[in-house]
């Protein structure tokens, strides 16, 4: 077996309108392009719409990937490797 390096999110934010936080907390850690990945669902029926407005209310460049299948492999995600310092 390879060895293999393992992070656990250290803060976890929960509760009702927590992510129309995600711009105020991004830019507390610097962060300037992000990269959000999702499936059509999520956007067809607005549940990224707190989160996006606050990413643009605190100048973070935004892009959306939301080709998502389910049970996606890492290759799926050909801008992982774009330069974004943050993927949601």
């Amino acid at each position: 077996m390879n060895g293999f390096f393992y992070s656990a999110v250290s803060d976890v934010l929960m509760g009702p309108d927590t992510a129309t936080q995600l711009g105020d907390l991004a830019a507390t850690m610097g962060i300037q392009r992000a990269l959000i990945v999702t499936d059509p669902g999520i956007i067809q029926f607005a549940l990224l719409d707190g989160a996006v407005a606050n990413l643009k209310a605190n100048n973070i460049e935004l892009s959306i990937y939301s080709d998502v299948v389910a049970d996606p492999r890492r290759t799926n995600f050909g801008l992982l490797n774009d330069g974004y310092d943050l993927t949601v």
